[in-house]
């Protein structure tokens, strides 16, 4: 199934990935496939542009056509019943800030609400 990733904090789908500095937004018209390397180790895709989520040693989130070793994301699901995706490399986590833009993995900890997503089944088009 493909998703989107609803973010606690800022109350939208974390469900694009694309090339550009903006990398994740918030529209319909995205939609991420996260798969299971093995249990709670994900690669998350975004459909549409056929990259892949990764974050850099500076924490910054970015799409690769390819599966890199920054590619890799610890799923856990949290006490509070949501998601957390973080980075296996580097330890920091993927989240949002209140406006829907990317946060930055080296300022993320535990407990931040823009760390939380549900992810949500989004229909086959």
């Amino acid at each position: 199934p493909n998703f989107g990733l609803y973010c606690r904090s800022s109350g939208v789908d974390l469900n694009s990935v694309s090339a550009s500095d903006d990398m994740i937004c918030a529209s319909a018209a995205g939609v991420l496939r996260i798969k299971a390397v093995r249990t709670g180790l994900v690669v998350i895709e975004g459909i549409q542009s056929g990259l892949y989520l990764c974050m850099d040693a500076a924490g910054k989130l970015y799409g690769s056509p390819a599966v890199l070793d920054e590619c890799y994301f610890l799923e856990k699901l949290e006490e509070n019943h949501y998601n957390t995706y973080m980075s296996q490399k580097y330890k920091w986590y993927v989240g949002l800030k209140k406006n829907g833009r990317p946060k930055d993995g080296t300022k993320t900890h535990i407990g931040q609400k823009g760390i939380f997503f549900l992810p949500r089944e989004v229909a086959d088009h």
